[in-house]
């Protein structure tokens, strides 16, 4: 293209702007589902941050959703892209109070599940990575 024929400056930046706008609305919109292996099938919380924990939860992963029991509440949220793989998004519960000691173990379930990034899935195995790859929450069927 000879500079004649160039659009002016204040054009290029404008389509610049709409084709990063465009990407991104097309990587918003994409779907990014959980591998078949891990879904439709209940993953009961059996250790958080290292520590063994019981009666923690059971979650259930299906497409780009995860649902489930936390120690006292319903939960239900979605599964997004990030930089190093798939978080949780909008993470929600029911608002039901049990004693403190199930209270206390959901919070560290919801917790942990906010900071995830990716998960390493090994047989029975399902562990929820941060973003150092460290597991924080480590599921079993």
């Amino acid at each position: 293209m000879t500079l004649a024929k160039m659009p002016p400056p204040w054009q290029c930046r404008f389509m610049g702007w709409a084709i990063r706008v465009a990407a991104a609305a097309t990587a918003a919109t994409a779907v990014h589902a959980f591998t078949p292996a891990i879904t439709d099938v209940p993953w009961r919380v059996v250790e958080i941050e290292g520590k063994a924990i019981e009666d923690a939860g059971v979650l259930v992963f299906y497409k780009n959703q995860v649902g489930g029991q936390a120690a006292c509440n319903r939960l239900m949220g979605r599964w997004t892209p990030t930089e190093k793989g798939h978080a949780f998004a909008h993470i929600a519960t029911t608002r039901m109070m049990c004693d403190e000691a199930k209270m206390a173990r959901e919070q560290l379930l919801l917790k942990a599940m906010e900071r995830m990034q990716s998960y390493k899935h090994e047989g029975l195995v399902l562990s929820l990575l941060d973003a150092d790859g460290k597991p924080l929450v480590k599921l079993q069927q």
